[in-house]
């Protein structure tokens, strides 16, 4: 029925004198403002619609089907209404045992005509027959060609999402507020870069947060918007001193010059380069709708209970929200859907970046290391070659003094090998205990390591014993 704001006392005084409410004159309709579909939209409250109007005409028609052949039999009568060139959008029904195909007019049409259209397509799609009880198909709305006078017609419930979620998961609606809002307890303020955030009983979960001190909201602060609030941990220490956060609950703060009780404060989630988690006040989405320069949009936050889920959750999701946004199996979604690996796979891709900056900084550093190896062998030929001629004048031959040279080289490039490795594991193991992943030893790196230090040493250590391998052994003695 409709909803009717009234005196309760004097609707009692007036039962009493054996009134009725429908003979009741001091009430009025209440009127259907943002706060009433956000409550709808968000499961606490039913809202329906009455199709005639009073000159007898509709903005849609609306079929609807049950029974155990629905879902074919309403995609029959899709199918008929798209030939006709008129747009159907199929909605679940709340029990999911059903479903209503939606279709709208450009303006009001008369209802004794658009139904006998539309009589005339669930004929022809084989979902109606008089001679046939078994079908599906149950009712037109509107449901009657005039208003009889004696009520408003038959009642049809809007699609909404929380609801009709039907997953296991966990479900908030939220709404962003300002974000550079001041906040102050008694003579302390902070700076005024705090983020205002609203949202329900489920978001603290949803989003990661969890309660230090205090209660997370419940029903009726949602329902009702009124200024209660959850502080971060970091705006908590801001107002309240250090070690002393938990104290805030229940005092009285200033948001913008406007007072609210703090319920309770939040854990620590750290801050990074991007976002500052603790630096934010949380209320309820109602009270946020009330402030200036928030997001015109809603965002609905979806849990799953585990990872494997996830993707089933994002698949019900787009299923449930292009039924509410009315689209077509042919038009693309007009909303959008982000996971919660989006920021991991934005910094996996810059990590890409930086390892290919890290190896070519490596590389360089390689280059560097080989030039340096190869002077060191250099200056080593010279000041051995008299050496190199005795070897000769004994008996030694080219191969053998290349072998020599080439081995010294790479055994000083695996010597700086080993010392990076012993480095590398010790300093990796380290920040592994800080951040309690346990001790690792990366073989396949320890390897790679080796082969490359053996190839840099052998690749530095191959000119200066070729020029070595080539001294004159009568030259070489003679050399001071």
């Amino acid at each position: 029925m409709p909803a009717y704001f009234y005196d309760q006392y004097m609707y009692r005084a007036h039962k009493l004198k054996g009134g009725t409410f429908q003979n009741y004159k001091d009430k009025a309709y209440l009127k259907l403002t943002d706060k009433e579909i956000a409550n709808h939209l968000n499961g606490e409250q039913l809202i329906g619609i009455y199709p005639l109007l009073p000159d007898n005409s509709s903005w849609f028609l609306v079929a609807d089907f049950d029974k155990e052949n629905w879902i074919a039999e309403a995609k029959s009568f899709i199918k008929s209404c798209e030939i006709k060139g008129l747009p159907a959008y199929l909605e679940r029904s709340r029990s999911g045992n059903g479903g209503h195909v939606w279709l709208f007019f450009e303006q009001p049409y008369p209802a004794i005509r658009s139904r006998k259209i539309f009589i005339s397509i669930l004929e022809g799609s084989g979902a109606f027959s008089m001679f046939d009880k078994s079908l599906s198909f149950d009712r037109l709305f509107p449901n009657q060609d005039f208003l009889s006078g004696k009520g408003l017609g038959n009642l049809i419930a809007l699609p909404l999402f929380k609801k009709t979620f039907d997953y296991p998961a966990l479900v908030s609606i939220s709404l962003s507020g300002p974000g550079a809002v001041e906040l102050r307890y008694k003579s302390k303020k902070t700076n005024p870069n705090i983020r205002v955030n609203g949202g329900d009983e489920n978001y603290l979960p949803v989003n990661g947060f969890s309660i230090a001190a205090g209660r997370n909201f419940n029903l009726l602060d949602v329902q009702t918007g009124r200024n209660v609030c959850l502080l971060g941990s970091e705006v908590a220490t801001k107002l309240f001193g250090l070690g002393n956060e938990t104290k805030g609950v229940d005092k009285i703060i200033s948001i913008g010059g406007i007072p609210y009780r703090v319920i309770g404060v939040l854990k620590s989630k750290g801050s990074s380069a991007l976002m500052r988690a603790d630096n934010v006040v949380i209320t309820t989405y109602n009270n946020v709708r009330r402030m200036d320069n928030i997001s015109p949009s809603f965002t609905i936050g979806v849990m799953a209970n585990d990872v494997q889920s996830l993707n089933g959750a994002v698949n019900e999701t787009t299923s449930v929200f292009r039924g509410i946004r009315k689209l077509t199996p042919i038009e693309e979604d007009n909303f959008v859907i982000e996971k919660s690996d989006k920021l991991a796979e934005t910094f996996i891709g810059l990590l890409g970046s930086i390892q290919g900056a890290a190896g070519a900084i490596g590389l360089i550093t390689l280059v560097g290391a080989a030039i340096g190896l190869m002077n060191i062998m250099l200056v080593a030929v010279n000041e051995r070659t008299r050496e190199v001629g005795l070897i000769k004048a004994l008996g030694g031959k080219r191969k053998n003094i290349r072998q020599q040279f080439l081995f010294e080289s790479t055994i000083i490039s695996l010597l700086g090998a080993l010392f990076g490795i012993i480095l590398g594991v010790l300093v990796g193991n380290l920040f592994s205990m800080v951040l309690k992943t346990g001790f690792v030893v990366p073989w396949a790196w320890i390897i790679g390591g080796i082969i490359i230090c053996s190839g840099v040493g052998l690749l530095a250590g191959l000119w200066p014993a070729i020029k070595a391998s080539r001294l004159n052994p009568i030259t070489a003695l003679r050399y001071e």
